[in-house]
């Protein structure tokens, strides 16, 4: 007599069965993950755009602020402007304008300013608090030494 060394279609299918319920209840798990992974990415970005706003103000010897604001009542997403307000004709020149996708926000407005040395003026210093669809928060700090961090 030969023994065959195969699987029989039950165990095959009872394996199935035991991966897709381990699969189907990992799923929550991933997909809390990737919220955390696109809220610091997110926040990588912003603290990108800061540092190019104080290389900005170095570069053109001039102030240049950051203006965060939330969403709007009206469904506008959360957005940030990098500007600088020309001296002698009082006019913006905006850098950069960015609209952030609907599962972001901001908690509170907030100007960052960086004067021509870097570093931020009095009052120019500040925590940018962005917050993911699920509650979930991070903060961007900029101290009144001009240093960018994120929390």
């Amino acid at each position: 007599m030969r023994k065959c060394l195969a699987f029989t279609l039950i165990e095959t299918v009872i394996t199935l069965g035991i991966i897709s319920i381990l699969f189907f209840a990992l799923i929550p798990v991933f997909s809390s993950f990737l919220g955390v992974l696109d809220l610091k990415g997110q926040a990588r970005l912003i603290v990108a755009d800061l540092r190019v706003a104080q290389d900005k103000a170095i570069t053109l010897k001039s102030t240049i602020s950051v203006e965060f604001k939330p969403k709007t009542l009206f469904g506008e997403p959360a957005t940030y402007v990098i500007d600088r307000v020309n001296v002698s004709s009082g006019r913006k020149q905006v850098f950069k304008f960015i609209k952030l996708p609907n599962k972001f926000d901001f908690t509170d407005p907030v100007t960052i300013k960086f004067a021509k040395s870097g570093s931020p003026p009095p009052g120019g210093s500040g925590t940018v608090k962005l917050e993911y669809i699920g509650g979930r928060r991070s903060s961007i700090i900029v101290s009144s030494a001009g240093r960018v961090r994120m929390e």
